[in-house]
Parts: C-alpha cells; sequence; structure tokens
C-alpha cells in the first residue's frame, strides 16, 4: 500500500516528470485523455499502463462522467457521441504493443490471459530524431554537445534511455 498513491481524475499533470514501473486509469468513472497521456509519459520501459474500460463495444456510447466540465447550459452527457473514445479503441486494438483482456472472459478462464507483450516501446518521430542525434553525437570522433527541449512530457529521459540502450545492445 506504501508504494501506491491515487491520483484524482484530471490531476494527472502532477505525475509528470517520474518514472513509475506501472499504472493503473480506471475509466469506468471517466476517461480524461490528458491524465491518460500523463501517466503514459510515465511507465519505464518494461513497465506497465492498465486501463480498466467498459467493454470496447459499449464503452464509447456510455455517458462520460468526466465530460461534466464541458458542458453548456442546455446539453446533458448523453448529447456527447462517443467518436474520441471509439476512435481510441481502434488504436489500442491496432497496436501490437497493446494487451486487451476481458476481465469476464479471464475470470472464467485464466487460461485465457495472453502472454506479456514483448513489442518494442514505440517512439514519436521527435524521439526518433532525438535517438539517432544521441547515438550519432556519441559515437562521432570529436566531442560535441547536444541540447534537445521540449516541453514536460514529451519524452526527452525516454528517448536518451533508448539511445544509452541502442549505444550498449547494437540490436536494438
Amino acid at each position: 500500500p506504501s508504494a501506491w498513491s491515487v491520483v484524482p481524475t484530471g490531476q494527472g499533470r502532477q505525475l509528470l516528470g517520474r518514472t513509475l514501473t506501472a499504472g493503473v486509469l480506471d475509466a469506468h468513472a471517466g476517461f480524461d485523455p490528458d491524465d491518460f497521456g500523463a501517466l503514459s509519459g510515465t511507465i519505464s520501459g518494461g513497465g506497465a499502463l492498465i486501463l480498466l474500460s467498459p467493454p470496447a463495444e459499449a464503452w464509447p456510447e456510455q455517458p462520460d462522467p468526466a465530460l461534466q466540465p464541458l458542458l453548456t447550459h442546455g446539453l446533458t452527457l448523453t448529447d456527447f457521441q462517443g467518436h474520441f473514445l471509439a476512435r481510441l479503441i481502434r488504436l489500442l486494438n491496432d497496436d501490437p504493443a497493446v494487451t486487451h483482456v476481458d476481465a469476464a472472459r479471464a475470470d472464467r478462464h485464466p487460461s485465457a490471459l495472453p502472454p506479456p507483450s514483448t513489442a518494442q516501446p514505440v517512439t514519436t518521430h521527435d524521439q526518433q530524431t532525438a535517438i539517432a542525434a544521441i547515438t550519432a553525437l556519441a559515437e562521432a570522433p570529436l566531442p560535441a554537445t547536444l541540447l534537445i527541449t521540449a516541453d514536460r512530457g514529451r519524452g526527452k529521459s525516454a528517448a536518451l534511455g533508448l539511445a544509452a540502450q541502442a549505444l550498449c545492445d547494437p540490436r536494438v
């Protein structure tokens, strides 16, 4: 219990700058995309982010309490369409690094749990550019300096770690 901390919905930015081995986001009480992004940016290589959600086929159709602050006069949560969630579900379904578990099925058949993913980390274009620059600089014959700037939570530290890994293990 001392290793756990609960971050209230909408407060995910306070996670930025941390490194976690695992994180759980419970979307049953609402899905805040900023919290999801902040949490995913804190997970170290080999770690896990667990997204607890209603069943994918029903989730976009359910009212999302996290949207309550966005409501204007005359609108209710049922007025929002689940287009964002439908797209998120499609992207997660198509990502080979994502493991899907149907909790109801796993409870009845523990062998239905998929093996852990061995997918390589997914990097942004900017991170790939930074990794290439770092590795090129490290292998350059003359010493030099590289300055990388970006907003908090953009993956600078992750890029540095992935570049270090690539320099230590040429197979990466």
